[in-house]
């Protein structure tokens, strides 16, 4: 049996400290996007018919 413990939680954004007052809703906002783009620009680098935007 796996026993929860209610203490032993992740912060929520809420709790997280922030530098300029500023909320981030989540640090891959970034990084997903300039991924996927990174990814279809090598699977389709022959191709010119492509548009990504974010």
């Amino acid at each position: 049996m796996v026993n929860y413990d209610l203490s032993a939680r992740l912060p929520s954004s809420k709790e997280l400290p922030d530098s300029d007052d500023t909320l981030v809703d989540n640090q891959l906002q970034k990084s997903i996007p300039d991924l996927l783009r990174s990814v279809l620009a090598r699977a389709w680098a022959e191709r010119m018919d492509w548009f990504f935007g974010k």
